[in-house]
């Protein structure tokens, strides 16, 4: 989908759609999609929280997200928040 995409990008207005890399690296990583394994990560970022201030019901309700996310999915999870 991201080549049709691109390629008519391209047609239209001469411009491409990538930011960082190229269509030829596009096609590298489809030919080895097959063999990848996909790593999952999750981050919150809230630069309004304070570390310092949550309550009690917001660090339950963090750690059991974390804690659903690792052990149903594998998936790790962070909060990123003010000092």
């Amino acid at each position: 989908h991201l080549m049709n995409r691109e390629k008519y990008r391209m047609k239209k207005t001469g411009v491409s759609r990538f930011e960082r890399g190229d269509f030829k690296q596009l096609q590298e990583i489809r030919a080895q999609s097959r063999s990848l394994l996909p790593e999952f990560r999750i981050f919150i970022v809230q630069p309004g929280l304070s570390k310092g201030k949550l309550t009690d019901d917001q660090r339950e309700l963090l750690a059991s997200t974390e804690l659903y996310l690792y052990e149903t999915f594998g998936i790790m999870f962070r909060v990123i928040a003010s000092a």
